[in-house]
């Protein structure tokens, strides 16, 4: 597994997740998402709180397709937890 290692600012702006994922590939895997506490646009229609819960009630996480998930990080103002 390769790990990359910065800052979390560029250039005095805060590193959005929306950019780190631009460094994948578009793939057909599968993400799981298991905790989040953000500020933005939840996934699905949701609230953010009502999708915060949902994730941390999955035993096994919640799962998103890549466009679901490039989608919510684009929709992201913010993200103080996320695993």
């Amino acid at each position: 597994m390769n790990v990359s290692k910065g800052l979390m600012w560029h250039n005095g702006e805060k590193i959005r997740l929306s950019h780190l994922l631009e460094k994948i590939p578009p793939n057909k895997w599968d993400w799981y998402l298991y905790e989040i506490e953000a500020v933005g646009i939840a996934p699905r229609g949701m609230s953010m709180i009502d999708f915060e819960q949902q994730v941390l009630s999955s035993d096994t996480g919640l799962n998103l397709s890549w466009d679901e998930l490039t989608s919510f990080a684009n929709s992201l103002d913010d993200i103080t937890n996320f695993f």
